[in-house]
């Protein structure tokens, strides 16, 4: 599972979390969230800590989450209305909670797996904390977990003619390179500020993967394999999780990609194409059409030929026991970054056999890709052909 689908899992947990049903159920008079549907959002204490909660309702069933300012990790909750009385519960933390109207807020008890009782005081608030590094599309919940953190500034690592200085947010430990020098000033502003939203996005996650025992879901989130050229920057993020919710532990990588001389984000398509019409717009069935039809053949046949000895089908079952790379639907979607040897492209199988992701040996040779330095994007009239 590469780490674009795992944002997608966590963008669902938080879905799912934040569904957090506040009903106006039997004597309430007024729902407890806003009227265009949007999860509430309520800061106040637990004890004398301070916290936020996001709540959510439907027909009096009531999901959500909340976390301890200190230390800004999701705890989830469940639970439903019985007359007045909304009754929550972490399946993590085995924390419950019994709250009750207090005019535009909450207020209860909350009481901890051992038996502690604490004093709970929450005020729905409309206040939206501003999203760091223009990240619009976070939820005002998920803006008031990031509120007040920074970014601190690290190493300087000398690489050929450019040089690149690491930055980490302290709680997270999250760390990622921005380029100091090297690439023209315009150049410059345009990929920093692309890998100062990547690092804050995976911060968010960081945060949302709900964990057990006060712990994060998130193992390992980390950047790797840095690449930087004339042409190119290109770097790969590696994570492994096991969010509450999931069936099982699992990791993967996605790389990210930057046209040197513009600063613009690259798709495969810019590098490895194989089509003779422009290529389909994303997300298309046209474009999904293409990467099953006609890139993911393409992709085994070149592997084939570059790698006679690893691309052998499997000789057993492939379902249990042997990697088939020979399989065209494990190429569709892979991972991929950019190495000094060429375009790293990752296959990725179905959960019995994800020890076969991601082998090390599939690296495509820059002779084969399409990419044109003229600037005019991925080559939609000489494709690149096995």
């Amino acid at each position: 599972m590469n780490v674009h689908k795992l944002g997608k899992c966590l963008r669902s947990l938080v879905g799912y979390h934040a569904r957090i049903l506040l009903a106006s159920f039997g004597l309430l008079a007024t729902p407890l969230h806003a009227a265009d549907d949007s999860p509430a959002v309520y800061t106040g204490t637990v004890g004398a800590a301070r916290v936020v909660m996001e709540l959510d309702d439907s027909d009096g069933d009531v999901t959500g989450r909340y976390f301890y300012r200190k230390y800004r990790l999701d705890i989830g909750l469940n639970g439903s209305w019985k007359s007045d009385t909304l009754a929550l519960e972490s399946r993590t933390s085995g924390d419950r909670l019994t709250l009750r109207r207090a005019g535009s807020g909450l207020a209860g008890w909350l009481v901890t797996s051992k038996g502690r009782r604490v004093s709970v005081s929450l005020s729905e608030t409309t206040a939206i904390s501003p999203a760091p590094a223009g990240l619009v599309d976070l939820s005002p919940y998920d803006r008031a977990q990031l509120a007040g953190l920074s970014l601190v500034p690290g190493a300087v690592i000398q690489d050929g003619t450019r040089s690149l200085r690491t930055w980490r947010e302290p709680v997270s430990g999250i760390t990622l390179f921005r380029i100091d020098s090297g690439y023209p000033p315009p150049v410059l502003h345009k990929i920093n500020a692309a890998l100062e939203r990547q690092q804050w996005q995976q911060v968010s996650q960081w945060f949302s993967c709900e964990g057990f025992a006060g712990k994060p879901g998130m193992e390992v989130s980390e950047a790797r394999a840095p690449y930087t050229s004339d042409d190119f920057v290109s770097y790969v993020w590696f994570g492994s999780w096991s969010c509450a919710g999931t069936a099982h532990p699992d990791f993967g990588s996605q790389g990210f990609t930057f046209d040197a001389r513009t600063g613009r984000e690259l798709q495969l398509e810019d590098l490895l194409y194989f089509g003779t019409e422009p290529v389909p717009e994303a997300d298309t069935s046209a474009f999904y059409a293409y990467r099953s039809e006609v890139f993911a053949p393409h992709v085994v046949t070149l592997l084939q030929k570059l790698y006679p000895q690893e691309m052998q089908p499997a000789a057993g079952n492939p379902e249990e026991d042997e990697c088939d790379y020979t399989d065209p639907s494990v190429w569709d979607f892979p991972s991929w970054h950019l190495t000094p040897q060429g375009l790293y492209a990752g296959a990725y199988f179905a959960r019995a056999q994800r020890p076969c992701d991601e082998p090390e040996w599939s690296i495509i040779p820059w002779q084969h890709l399409s990419w044109r330095k003229d600037g005019s994007g991925a080559a939609t009239t000489t494709p690149t052909t096995p």
